[in-house]
């Protein structure tokens, strides 16, 4: 039943219509049939399934790097994880999840399209493991001319901020392995910067390199005020690499990271990736050689009396 509220508005369903409102504009749809899905289209919708929890651990991460959704973040996360995991070059469906996947599709992600990274600063940074196996990161020199695009908001003081994260989506836990900030005077040229994250790589992770930008104001105390919001707020991953898995030779190695593991609360690409291969086992095997095997041809029997030829005539 649909109902008209005092604003004149029309909510819920009439026959096969529904009434709702999406980003305060009014929508009037079709009811969504049932659809019987193949077996091969339930698991690609489990997989896109993996691609959105595996995007909302990713958000939850980096929360603090960002204010606000732009409205669309969670699904363009969620698209290019999509992209990460189906290139996968050593895995299928129901194996593979992002530490199977190609990793650079992650890489120039905007947490926030409002205010895109590559855009508010003119300078770009070079970011590489070095020989060392060290995430290193170069940024040139900003001129006075090349200074950032700013929030509208008045306000005195920049930083930069670099956060560095790993992910291990097998044990569901991550961690945060090391923070760089660079505090910049509005107004004021930067020499050219290099920061190396001397922390050591946990084995078989995930690694994740944002870099943001936060403005903030001079408050009534002396003290500084973020303002950054969903209309600003630059946030950009600049970097993602696999670290390959501890060799049996060694298995103490990875007991010499130190770091503190949070849960993956609430994280469903263990269960999906299982339910994958569950829907995998009800399809029938092949047929030898892909060949089915060749049916009979059907024959009429032929009686055992004769028929007439020509045409037969029946008493009136």
């Amino acid at each position: 039943m649909a109902i008209v509220d005092k604003f004149g508005g029309i909510h819920g369903a009439f026959s096969n219509l529904v009434y709702r409102t999406y980003r305060n504009m009014r929508i009037l749809q079709m009811k969504p049939k049932k659809v019987k899905q193949t077996n091969n289209s339930k698991q690609a919708g489990k997989e896109f399934g993996l691609c959105a929890t595996t995007g909302r651990i990713m958000r939850d991460v980096f929360h603090h790097i960002y204010a606000g959704y732009d409205g669309e973040m969670v699904n363009r996360l969620c698209g290019v994880l999509r992209q990460s995991i189906t290139a996968s070059k050593t895995k299928q469906r129901g194996e593979r999840d992002l530490h199977d996947g190609e990793l650079s599709f992650l890489e120039g992600f905007q947490f926030n399209k409002n205010s895109p990274l590559d855009k508010v600063m003119k300078v770009r940074p070079a970011v590489s493991l070095n020989q060392e196996g060290k995430v290193q990161v170069n940024l040139p020199a900003i001129r006075k001319d090349q200074l950032f695009t700013g929030p509208k908001q008045n306000h005195r003081w920049y930083t930069l901020r670099l956060t560095l994260a790993s992910f291990d989506f097998k044990k569901e836990v991550y961690s945060y392995i090391g923070y760089r900030d660079l505090r910049i005077r509005r107004g004021m040229a930067v020499d050219a910067q290099e920061w190396v994250f001397d922390e050591v790589l946990p084995a078989n992770r995930v690694i994740v390199l944002s870099m943001s930008l936060h403005a903030y104001k001079q408050d009534k105390l002396d003290g500084l005020q973020s303002i950054n919001s969903k209309e600003w707020s630059p946030a950009e991953i600049i970097g993602a690499w696999h670290t390959p898995p501890v060799q049996e030779s060694n298995p103490d190695e990875e007991l010499k990271v130190e770091e503190k593991l949070e849960p993956m609360n609430d994280y469903l690409g263990n269960k999906i990736l299982q339910d994958i291969l569950a829907f995998q086992a009800l399809i029938p095997p092949p047929e030898p050689n892909g060949l089915r095997e060749k049916r009979k041809p059907r024959y009429i029997e032929k009686p055992e009396f004769d028929l007439p030829n020509g045409d037969i005539k029946f008493e009136k």
